[in-house]
């Protein structure tokens, strides 16, 4: 979907906002860089994705595109991947994929840097992946034997909120 991404990073360089970016790097220990787009911009940005592409995402694509954003250097990018994974209408494409699980664990392990993306793939993706298909639990739960830190605290913060309400 290049266009998706196109038309993202078009956005994202409209909407910079050095002096806010400087603050998000040093608040974030200069991990990634920013263009210090606000969280209501990028949600934003997402249904305007989402009201133009809808129609065409499948499973495949919808991962695919989010690698692709998960795997770009800007901590915004990084969070536009989740926002678009997230989206209830794409968590009911995923929820079904057999390889949804292992690929989102992928892309832990290679793209997650950072507590806000291990966070917010944790809660806004595999939390509901988790909800909508529990056969999803059992591989997340291996999560937490992994030698990479990210992916032992997705699997702890994937389940968080679940717990709280008697699950798991």
């Amino acid at each position: 979907m290049k266009g998706v991404l196109r038309l993202l990073d078009r956005e994202c360089r409209r909407l910079q906002n050095k002096e806010h970016a400087k603050k998000m790097a040093k608040y974030f220990k200069y991990v990634h860089p920013f263009y210090g787009i606000k969280t209501a911009s990028l949600r934003q940005m997402i249904r305007q994705v989402q009201s133009k592409y809808q129609k065409d995402w499948n499973a495949s694509s919808l991962l695919d595109t989010a690698e692709q954003l998960l795997a770009e250097s800007h901590g915004e990018k990084k969070l536009l991947g989740v926002y678009l994974l997230g989206v209830n209408s794409n968590l009911k494409i995923l929820q079904n994929d057999p390889s949804v699980i292992d690929r989102l664990g992928g892309f832990i392990e290679t793209y997650v840097q950072d507590w806000a993306t291990c966070d917010g793939l944790s809660t806004q993706v595999v939390r509901k992946l988790i909800e909508k298909n529990p056969a999803h639990a059992t591989s997340v739960q291996t999560w937490c034997a992994c030698s990479n830190d990210w992916k032992q605290r997705a699997s702890c913060v994937s389940f968080v909120c679940l717990a709280r309400h008697g699950a798991y």
